[in-house]
């Protein structure tokens, strides 16, 4: 969470994860030096954090009181011990029975620690502590493993079911999982393995080498500590701390080499018998060993993390070498975990941060699968582009591994569904110049696409193996497995309009299916990523618009994220401050919006009295796009024409009767009359006749002045105008029975808001029926008539450390401080809306075919 952290904390944060000290510390590992001072670097990173703020006195005060409170005596030549590791645990956590968890008081900001230190540290440390105090045994600890939630959250309600229904599966890992890769030496550390360029700014500033070095001196340093763990963690052994001096500088200067020294044998380890009678360090390590060769990574991680604070509450500080190297090795741990965890840089950032190799691991789409479905009781509809043949088979054959807990008593196949998303691409400007029709390439490559899909759901595919569901033999038909369908990635990169036709025709066009005779296919409801990145609050509600009106969204369908839909327009604008539009996508705002303000005039006065600017800008901005000064409502039929597919508009305009025409072409007849005046400008629009269209416009938020050619104005009552047009939307949406999946964290991570007490979940079904009164904070016009329908959803849970039971705790600790309402009222609406995320996730399931393993008819999911 993107929080205020106070100095004393950050001091402690610091503590954990700079690279300053990071690289401070190799460089002490590699050559030996003595001087190295990682208390001066720690200054350092802290001074940094806000220079401008932060006296050097403050910093120094800081960092004492993380050392213990006792100053610069509890720290020998300038490295320290992790005190401040074991300060923090003891402030957020405490031991509920049988595992530890987050103190319910402290939820929201422990959500925002752990966005910083790896909570496996955290929860290490208190059974470091409490494995040298007697009270838990290396036996038991292993036993804890099991149960132990990987992100240190409250456990979960036994019997209660969570829904995620928006995840991607590229998404789905455990961080710890990840690290414990790079650990065994199985992680992606190779050649060319780098952060995307808009991480490096950030977290690559001090660190002086590639990713893949890193990664290398992380598997470098782990086997050390392994090793001189195994020999019994002497103070004084040498010989792993020689060979690590001796390997750490090629590693940092080239990455790992393919001839490198060989990871640790984590097989020979696992293989050993027994125990380690009063060596609970050998234990540790043996017992993580095993559950590595097991495939429980995560798990194995805990009992490292564990294993690496006893080391550091046991090894003196005269130990110098071995110090460094637990330091180092803490410090590089999160470095990496920079790597794979998203902060807020925004929807761009985020969308080459989830393509780069940076947060990728060998680690299949399937072991994602069984880790997603197989913990308590949750759910998932599953974003994903591979549903072919064997991508189908392959889900069916591993999801039937996933484990179960004792709650559960669902089959994994009832535990999840597929939605086959497309992906927007960035377009190369080079290449849209060329073309003479707007994305001609795309739309040709989104129309294959979809008729690919197509063939591929109309050959029923029947999983050969079948399995116990519901009491029956059964096998599945895992073409009905994909139950919906999604455009996912940088909505700023490709609009709606290109994937709409496609949508149209997949979902509407009836599809007949041949098994044993002919039926048809059930219905795919649409689950699209809409108004979550925008330049400007009213093109986010526009291209959201767009997605409803040019895909005939209805019932069951939904809207993932619609941030456009909920923010606050003065709370963004005051935040934002200008933004910085194309001229023709300003244009096309300041049209859409002219339409509603139209439409609303009657009724609302907000609208009537924007309606006289709307027209002057409509008017200057035409002109500077060389169109013809027209009624805007002939600019808005335009608009409306690019529902169309391009493509076919020309092979179709003679003949509309065609069955396909009414899916791709919807407006074949009115939108090719050339008599209309809305004809030339739309045609102006696809072969990219507007000149200066590329221009930017600097709109300052917030001001009143007339229109400029390089600078508009969005005066405070055009701010107003949105929020009454974001109350009729949802109103209008919520009447279409559209669905809003809400990814709070998410959100926040990326950085569209600075916190979950601004999410728009919050406005959209507000957790008190007060709030929702005509005139009251979230129906300030009197257009609403009540809540919107939303579920809540990760989105990527490992790329922003969260579950879904996470979320719903989350949310609900947010409403319960910002609105200071009662726990029974806030479990009360949170359950609510864990209600509506079971009623989306059964409807679509509702359709999945089995067919009994013992008949060969068919037999559909709902009679189950």
């Amino acid at each position: 969470m993107i929080l205020r952290t106070p100095l004393d904390r950050q001091a402690r944060i610091i503590l954990l994860r700079s690279d300053r000290v990071l690289m401070r510390a190799l460089r002490a590992l590699g050559n030996g030096a003595e001087q190295e001072d990682l208390v001066d670097a720690a200054a350092q990173a802290l001074l940094a954090t806000d220079p401008m703020q932060l006296r050097h006195r403050d910093v120094e005060a800081a960092l004492d009181g993380a050392f213990g409170g006792v100053g610069r005596p509890a720290v020998q030549r300038g490295i320290y011990r992790f005190h401040a590791l074991h300060e923090l645990a003891d402030e957020f956590l405490f031991f509920d029975g049988d595992r530890l968890t987050a103190r319910p008081e402290r939820l929201l900001d422990y959500a925002a620690l752990i966005a910083e230190v790896e909570p496996a540290l955290l929860i290490g440390s208190l059974l470091a502590e409490r494995l040298d105090t007697g009270e838990v045994t290396p036996a038991s600890l292993d036993a804890l493993v099991e149960v132990q939630c990987p992100l240190g959250m409250p456990r979960h309600d036994a019997g209660r079911l969570h829904v995620d229904n928006h995840v991607h599966l590229g998404g789905v890992t455990s961080v710890g999982h990840a690290l414990m890769g790079f650990a065994m030496g199985r992680a992606g550390a190779v050649s060319g393995w780098a952060l995307p360029k808009t991480f490096r700014a950030v977290f690559e500033t001090h660190l002086e080498r590639p990713m893949p070095a890193l990664a290398g001196a992380f598997r470098m340093l782990f086997a050390s500590i392994a090793r001189w763990v195994m020999a019994g963690a002497e103070p004084g052994a040498a010989q792993p701390w020689r060979e690590l001096a001796d390997g750490l500088g090629p590693v940092l200067d080239r990455g790992l080499a393919d001839d490198g020294p060989a990871p640790l044998s984590f097989h020979a380890i696992a293989e050993m018998e027994g125990a380690w009678p009063g060596e609970v360090g050998r234990s540790l390590l043996t017992m993580a060993a095993r559950r590595a060769v097991r495939g429980d990574w995560s798990g194995a991680f805990l009992l490292v993390a564990t294993l690496i604070c006893r080391l550091d509450r046991r090894t003196p500080m005269s130990a110098r070498i071995p110090r460094l190297a637990l330091i180092g090795f803490v410090h590089l741990m999160h470095a990496l975990r920079d790597a794979m965890i998203m902060h807020g840089l925004g929807l761009d950032s985020f969308v080459e941060y989830f393509n780069s190799r940076a947060r990728t691991l060998q680690a299949d789409q399937f072991r994602r699968l069984r880790w997603m479905i197989g913990h308590h009781e949750f759910r998932a509809d599953i974003k994903t582009t591979w549903v072919d043949r064997a991508g189908l088979r392959h889900y069916a054959t591993e999801s039937s591994g996933a484990a179960r807990t004792e709650h559960q008593d669902s089959h994994p196949w009832q535990r999840y569904h597929l939605s086959y998303h497309f992906v927007r691409k960035a377009p190369g400007r080079a290449a849209l110049a060329d073309e003479r029709l707007r994305f001609q390439a795309r739309r040709l490559e989104i129309r294959q696409e979809a008729l690919r899909l197509r063939r591929r759901l109309a050959i029923p595919e029947f999983q050969e193996t079948a399995a116990m569901v519901a009491g029956r033999q059964v096998c599945q038909e895992m073409t009905s497995r994909v139950r919906s369908f999604d455009v996912a990635g940088n909505e700023n990169d490709e609009p709606i309009e290109l994937f709409a036709p496609a949508l149209r025709w997949l979902r509407e066009k009836p599809l007949i299916q041949l098994d044993r005779g002919e039926r048809l296919a059930g219905r795919r409801s649409l689950s699209i990523h809409a108004g979550e990145d925008f330049d400007h609050i009213v093109g986010g509600l526009r291209h959201l618009d767009e997605t409803v009106r040019f895909c005939n969204m209805g019932p069951g369908d939904r809207v993932g994220h619609a941030l456009a839909l909920g923010l606050q327009p003065r709370a963004w604008a005051e935040r934002q401050g200008r933004a910085f539009v194309p001229l023709e996508t300003h244009f096309d705002n300041l049209v859409w919006l002219w339409h509603h303000a139209t439409t609303l005039s009657r009724g609302l006065a907000a609208a009537g009295g924007v309606l006289p600017g709307l027209e002057r800008r409509i008017a200057y901005y035409a002109g500077r796009l060389g169109l013809s000064d027209r009624d805007p409502e002939i600019h808005h039929r335009a608009w409306g024409w690019r529902r169309n597919c391009a493509i076919a508009l020309g092979l179709w305009a003679d003949s509309p009767s065609l069955s396909d025409a009414r899916y791709w072409v919807p407006d074949a007849r009115t939108a090719t009359d050339s008599r209309d005046p809305a004809h030339r400008e739309f045609m102006d629009y696809l072969y990219q006749r507007r000149p200066n269209r590329a221009q930017r416009i600097t709109v300052l938020l917030g001001e009143d002045g007339p229109p400029e050619d390089e600078r508009d104005c969005f005066s405070p009552h055009d701010l107003d105008f949105v929020e009454a047009l974001q109350d009729q939307l949802m109103t209008e949406y919520d009447a279409r029975g559209i669905v809003i999946e809400a990814c709070p964290s998410s959100n926040v991570f990326i950085g569209r808001i600075a916190d979950l007490a601004e999410h728009p979940c919050l406005r959209w079904h507000p957790p008190h029926p007060d709030l929702l009164g005509p005139g009251g904070p979230f129906n300030r016009f009197g257009l609403r008539k009540g809540p919107v329908k939303l579920c809540l959803n990760t989105d990527d849970p490992g790329v922003f450390p969260t579950t879904i039971a996470t979320e719903h705790r989350l949310v609900a600790h947010a409403a319960r401080e910002r609105f200071a309402l009662s726990q029974w009222d806030v479990e009360t609406w949170i359950d609510r809306l864990r209600l509506v995320g079971i009623a989306v996730f059964d409807q679509a399931h509702a359709e999945i075919r089995y067919r009994p393993a013992s008949w060969p008819g068919m037999l559909p999911g709902r009679d189950r």
